[in-house]
C-alpha cells in the first residue's frame, strides 16, 4: 500500500490505500477523490467518493486536466476546510501526485522547479517521472 501526506489534511494513496477502510479510519480520511476508471470503492460510513474515471496513463488524460484543472482544484480547495482528502490512483503516484502538483502550484504560490522536491521531500520513494512542462497546462498543445 502507498500512501502520502502531503499537506496535513491532504493525502496520496494507491487503490489499496482507497479501499483500506482501517487505513482510512486511522487518518480520518472523509473525502476520496478516485481518479481511477473502472476501479470501484468500496462504501465506507462517513466516506464520501467521487471518481474522475481516469486512465492509469498521465499523458491519456491531459486534455482532462487542461480543460478542467481550475475547477478540480476548486473543488479540492473547499474540501479541505472540512474534509481530510485522499486523491487516489492507480499506483498512488502519477495521477494524484501531479494533481497535488497542480494544486500546490496554484495555492501554495510555489515554482514548477520546485514542486517535485516538495513531493519528493514527502516520500521518497513516490516516482514522478514526468517533466515539468506538464505543470504549465496553458502552454500545453492539448485541445
Amino acid at each position: 500500500m502507498i500512501y502520502t501526506e502531503i499537506l496535513s489534511g491532504l493525502w496520496v494513496g494507491d487503490i489499496q490505500a482507497m479501499s483500506t477502510k482501517q487505513f482510512l479510519h486511522d487518518q480520518s480520511i472523509t473525502y476520496i477523490l478516485n481518479c481511477c476508471q473502472g476501479i470501484p470503492i468500496p462504501e465506507v460510513e462517513g466516506i464520501q467518493v467521487s471518481c474522475l474515471g481516469l486512465s492509469d496513463q498521465l499523458i491519456h488524460n491531459m486534455h482532462f486536466f487542461k480543460q478542467h484543472h481550475q475547477q478540480l482544484l476548486n473543488h479540492i480547495h473547499g474540501l479541505l476546510d472540512d474534509h481530510n482528502v485522499l486523491i487516489g490512483c492507480y499506483d498512488g503516484q502519477t495521477l494524484s501526485t501531479y494533481l497535488v502538483c497542480l494544486y500546490l502550484l496554484r495555492y501554495g504560490s510555489i515554482q514548477p522547479r520546485d514542486v517535485k522536491s516538495i513531493i519528493l521531500s514527502k516520500n521518497p520513494q513516490l516516482s514522478m517521472d514526468y517533466d515539468i512542462s506538464l505543470f504549465q497546462l496553458d502552454s500545453l498543445p492539448y485541445e
